[in-house]
């Protein structure tokens, strides 16, 4: 649960100092610091940036603070700053792009670095212009993203008219893709676990290589070189010829 919270902006330490407000209704940062195990003077802090967010309430007794959490406050303060955030992002777009050097130069290798960065850098295939080469393991990448998020990764390609060529190893969910393969825009060849196995995700497009690591430390690593594309579409086809022998 906490994972959610952070992933709305909101810190573990805030987290479980807001569920334990939540938990035992209106009270003073010394109550609080005690449930959640955070020194009183951190956890009066948190409180009181989590008021003045809108997230929670705060009174006065006799000379003692209390604070109060009520859910309804903390998703109307929500989305409120998410509203202010998305007008702020529309203003501020058109004058990145216009500040924007065009002809600067892009880097040639770019790092990601957690199971967050490289969903991002997957979805780039989203917007490729050419077919995908793809060595990779769905299996992977669906315990590494989840099944939802692969599925409409996979109905998003389809709809951007993207094909997939994929050279993957034997298992079930590969044979399960297979016969989706003309729907999904896909072709897929399935190899022998005897000749090795095949792990997560080195993809081609666009005269780029994206290769994802996502056993243990996920990291991602985005080449844009068209020599080394080439190297590695001639691999692949390579591979992909041998494996329909």
């Amino acid at each position: 649960m906490l994972d959610k919270f952070k992933n709305i902006g909101i810190s573990e330490k805030e987290s479980k100092v807001y569920l334990a407000l939540l938990e035992m209704g209106m009270q003073p940062a010394s109550t609080i610091a005690k449930i959640v195990k955070i020194p009183k003077s951190t956890t009066l802090f948190i409180l009181e940036n989590l008021t003045k967010e809108g997230l929670i309430r705060k009174c006065l007794k006799g000379n003692t603070q209390y604070f109060y959490a009520d859910p309804k406050d903390f998703q109307s303060a929500l989305e409120e700053k998410f509203k202010k955030q998305h007008e702020s992002l529309n203003t501020l777009l058109p004058f990145l792009e216009k500040t924007h050097r065009p002809f600067s130069s892009r880097p040639q290798i770019t790092f990601y670095e957690g199971v967050d960065n490289c969903k991002k850098a997957y979805q780039l295939l989203l917007d490729a212009n050419s077919i995908v080469l793809e060595f990779g393991s769905h299996t992977d990448l669906e315990n590494a993203f989840g099944k939802t998020f692969m599925q409409k990764f996979i109905q998003k390609r389809v709809a951007n008219k993207i094909h997939l060529k994929a050279l993957t190893s034997q298992s079930k969910a590969h044979f399960e893709l297979i016969k989706e393969n003309q729907k999904q825009l896909r072709e897929h060849i399935v190899l022998d676990n005897e000749l090795g196995i095949i792990n997560s995700s080195i993809a081609l497009f666009d005269n780029k290589i994206l290769i994802l690591n996502l056993k243990k430390s996920a990291f991602g690593i985005l080449i844009d070189n068209p020599d080394m594309y080439d190297t590695l579409r001639t691999m692949f086809e390579l591979s992909w010829l041998g494996a329909k022998r």
